[in-house]
Formats: C-alpha cells, structure tokens, sequence
C-alpha cells in the first residue's frame, strides 16, 4: 500500500492516466448497500469464465468504476483502489497475470478494500501486487476479504483438495461450492506459496479473451 507521497514517478503517471479514464465512466449510486448487492452478484459470476465480461456492467451498476489498463514495463501492481471523488471509488487492474483465479482475487481484494478502508475514511491509494503485501496490515485485511468472499471459511475446510493437490480433487471441490476450479487451485497455490501447481487450473490466458 502506497499513499500518493510514496509514490514512484512511474506509479503516479499511471495513476493519473487510471484517473482521467475513470471520469469518463458514469455509474450508478455508490451505497454500502449497492456494494453487498454486488457481492453477491458477482459470486454467481464465478463458475463460468465467460461470465468475466459481465463484471464490469455489475460494478457499475453498484457505483464503482472498473478499469483495465496496461502495466507501464516494469510496473508489479496487479489492482489498485482509489477514490474519484467523495463518494465514487475506482477499481483498476493491470491484468499482469492474465489467469482467472488471480483476476478474482486481486478484484475482491481491491473490493476488500472499498469495504474496510474507504468507508472508513481512509485517503490513500492502495496499489496491490499478488503477493507482496507481506507484513501490511491493512493488506493482510483486504486479503481475508478477497478469500472469505471467492471460498467461505467453512467451505474451506472442507476442501479436501488442499491436502490432495490433484486436479481431480480441486475440481470436486470447486463443483461442491459451486465456483471456478481455477478459484480453488489459485487458493492452494496462495497458501502453500507455490505458484508452480496446478498450473493446468487456474485458467491462464483465459481472462483477457473475456475482456
């Protein structure tokens, strides 16, 4: 998490360019109500890849902005969350990891963030990378959010795939809670720390295609 102070010259730059972007948005009324509302929206966006391309349409209607914008070479941010204006939050993401379970994540985390920090009044930035929020509270937050949100606590234990790491298990897993496989595979990869399983699971290069 960055404020505009800390920012790098390369991370301001692209931050103004996210920002004239997100004015030429309109959306509809931003509530704490228009963002549950989307929540669950979106939860039953995640069993069909193909339902990405309605993300977009749903966040607006909640009041919230969502951009897709290029990296600048060398740039590691996955999503970023900022607001317009008083009352307008925008969601901005890289697509830097063009895999769907990681689209997931980083866009509830950025929501983790609209939730817990925004309303409370928090001025900053948040720039996010996959994983390099170690240590940071207000991330490790935002990261609780993105995971109780794609896989309820309860449902995860009962994943017997965490302990099975095979495609067949995730898969059963994934069609029990009713999401993605890719969603689960990325959540074993998150929590081991190994980003080299299940590489067949979380649907890379399935994310830009939708958008």
């Amino acid at each position: 998490t960055y404020s505009e102070v800390e920012q790098s010259p390369m991370l301001t730059a692209w931050l103004y360019r996210a920002k004239q972007l997100a004015q030429g948005l309109t959306v509809g009324k931003f509530t704490a109500k228009s963002v549950d509302a989307a929540v669950v929206q979106l939860k039953a966006l995640m069993t069909n890849p193909e339902d990405i391309r309605q993300v977009a349409r749903v966040l607006s209607e909640a009041g919230i902005r969502l951009l897709l914008i290029e990296p600048f070479p060398g740039m590691k941010v996955d999503g970023v969350c900022f607001w317009l204006d008083a009352d307008s939050p925008v969601i901005a993401m890289t697509l830097r990891f063009d895999r769907i379970d990681n689209f997931w994540f980083v866009l509830m985390h950025e929501l983790g963030h609209v939730f817990l920090h925004l309303f409370d009044g928090l001025r900053f930035d948040f720039f996010d990378e996959e994983d390099g929020n170690d240590g940071d509270t207000i991330e490790a937050a935002a990261d609780r959010f993105a995971l109780g949100a794609l896989i309820p606590e309860e449902s995860w234990d009962q994943c017997l795939s965490r302990f099975a790491l095979s495609e067949e298990a995730v898969r059963i897993d994934a069609d029990t809670i009713g999401i993605d496989p890719s969603i689960v595979a990325g959540r074993i990869r998150k929590e081991r720390g190994n980003y080299t399983i299940l590489n067949d699971l979380v649907g890379q290069g399935q994310v830009r295609s939708q958008l």
